[in-house]
């Protein structure tokens, strides 16, 4: 198989709201010996199909330039960990489903769930914790 023709076979998406525990799933599944763990990866999904007002991206931005490319680099990823799968997480995921599903339809996807007020009340400490170390 060429890395061009990849179809993710062995990747798992963690896709879900921001705060909602994508991150710790993530980062719990990949504490197994055959689970490798890239993080955020948000060059993968915008060096070919445009970083645009918003993070949304759609059926229609996967070109075959764009399908190859991550392609490409998914496998090679994948063959690099030596691991059996490889797990993906990135809150901007959950706004590229369509052209995620194009680019390597035989992945898998895990959606993380949490309360919406959870998820606003921990955005909010999160942005007010950063603006404190600004200041500082």
């Amino acid at each position: 198989m060429k890395p061009s023709e990849y179809m993710g076979d062995d990747y798992i998406f963690i896709v879900g709201s921001p705060r909602s525990g994508t991150t710790v799933t993530a980062e719990t599944l990949s504490a197994h010996p055959d689970i490798a763990y890239l993080y955020e990866p948000y060059y993968l999904w915008n060096y070919r199909s445009g970083s645009g007002a918003d993070d949304e991206r759609s059926a229609a931005q996967a070109s075959d330039s764009t399908v190859s490319f991550v392609r490409r680099h998914c496998h090679a990823f994948w063959k690099q960990s030596g691991a059996r799968f490889v797990v993906e997480q990135s809150p901007e995921e959950s706004l590229m489903l369509p052209l995620i599903q194009l680019t390597l339809p035989k992945a898998r996807f895990i959606h993380a769930i949490r309360n919406g007020y959870d998820c606003v009340h921990s955005i909010a400490r999160e942005w007010d914790r950063r603006a404190r170390s600004v200041e500082k």
